[in-house]
């Protein structure tokens, strides 16, 4: 048995992996204010929901880290574990694996093959607050005012509108990343534009997660070398807008309204 796996009794973790995490994901979530995140075999990234099959409910961050029964897991050691159950759930299927966040209502809607129940969530809320070496493992949000699934919305693609909302509503400068080398692992990202953020004077850098090293937010997306240039984040940011006016102010007005409300 993996050596983290003893953060909880055994007959508890067969349990919960009979249940393919499902109520221990929702009682960590509503705990810690991360990510829920299902993991399903998919046959391309965007499939429709009832066509993609459930494999594994797990919470996440703003990093690549995934937490769930077993304690914490990079993405590469998950996939080890997400693999064999793909296999064996596929029934001819052929695909990959596609990382999909959810808020806790979206979450009870989706077909999953597992369906929570709030007594179980609420037995596995117990069990987790009295497991402090297992919560020790989890770092605590900068700024839990903002949904974790609103937060992944604005992580990736709406980076640039948050950024510009933060600024439009202070005095900061929205500022863009631009990558020149990344990481092996993310080595097939595409090189130039990445994220925007607000720069702070003391050199930290914010975004929908919050104020913090900027080399956390660069690690998030195995970046190596970048610039950054605040001209860059107008140009991509009035292109979004001329693009797609209606999603974008969409967006924009979300996070907007949101901020205010918090502020």
């Amino acid at each position: 048995m993996n050596r983290q796996q003893y953060y909880f009794d055994k007959p508890l973790l067969d349990k919960w992996e009979k249940n393919d995490g499902v109520n221990f994901a929702i009682a960590l979530a509503r705990i810690t204010g991360w990510l829920l995140q299902v993991d399903w075999l998919a046959s391309y990234q965007d499939e429709p929901v009832t066509d993609m099959i459930p494999l594994r409910v797990s919470v996440g961050t703003d990093q690549s880290d995934i937490y769930d029964f077993t304690g914490k897991k990079d993405l590469d050691t998950y996939e080890t574990i997400l693999m064999p159950i793909a296999a064996k759930r596929a029934n001819g299927k052929q695909g990959g694996i596609a990382n999909k966040f959810y808020s806790e209502e979206e979450l009870f809607a989706l077909p999953l093959r597992i369906k929570p129940t709030e007594a179980e969530i609420l037995e596995a809320q117990e069990v987790i607050l009295k497991s402090d070496s297992f919560l020790k493992l989890i770092p605590t949000r900068i700024n839990p005012e903002i949904p974790a699934h609103l937060a992944a919305h604005y992580t990736y693609g709406h980076c640039v509108v948050f950024a510009q909302a933060k600024k439009d509503g202070g005095t900061l400068p929205a500022t863009a990343v631009i990558v020149s080398r990344y990481t092996e692992q993310f080595s097939g990202s595409k090189l130039g534009f990445c994220h925007s953020v607000i720069m702070h004077p003391d050199g930290e850098a914010e975004d929908v997660w919050g104020k913090q090293p900027l080399s956390k937010i660069l690690d998030r997306y195995g970046i190596v070398d970048y610039s950054l240039s605040t001209e860059e984040h107008d140009r991509v940011n009035e292109t979004l807008k001329r693009n797609s006016p209606l999603v974008y102010n969409k967006s924009y007005d979300r996070i907007s309204n949101l901020l205010k409300s918090i502020s």
